[in-house]
């Protein structure tokens, strides 16, 4: 993929170079900028995805007990709603992935503490579960 994008990259910009039509120099000049934004984008998101799976395999998960200051979930108009986001103090966690809905988060979660496990870098939820404090004294 990347490499149809660079091709297409360099195609765009000999266009520029070899136009001599302003609109089409324009043209080809703002496609060429979007792609190089793509490229970019494609860059770092492959960069991102390395370090979380090193971190993954590793098992090398940072884990928070709280009770979340704030829930964000998706706005789905035809199915249900589900979490994506839980807020701490300075702390935000994407929980989508999970694929916990609406209706269970207020049902068995809402206002409870939650032990979250998460990947350090991408703050990437990998499990969530009520926290269970032992009284055993």
């Amino acid at each position: 993929m990347l490499q149809a994008l660079v091709s297409a990259l360099a195609f765009f910009i000999a266009m520029i170079f070899g136009t001599r039509n302003w609109f089409a120099k324009i043209i080809c000049l703002l496609v060429t900028a979007l792609m190089m934004i793509t490229s970019y984008s494609f860059i770092e998101t492959s960069f991102l995805l390395y370090k979380k799976k090193a971190a993954l395999e590793n098992r090398q998960f940072k884990t928070v007990v709280a009770i979340p200051a704030g829930v964000e979930f998706d706005n789905a108009d035809y199915e249900t709603e589900n979490l994506m986001e839980l807020e701490f103090n300075n702390l935000n966690i994407d929980v989508f992935s999970l694929n916990i809905s609406r209706d269970y988060y207020q049902e068995n979660l809402s206002g409870k503490p939650l032990k979250i496990s998460y990947l350090p870098n991408s703050r990437y939820a990998v499990s969530i579960k009520e926290y269970q404090v032992d009284t055993k004294e």
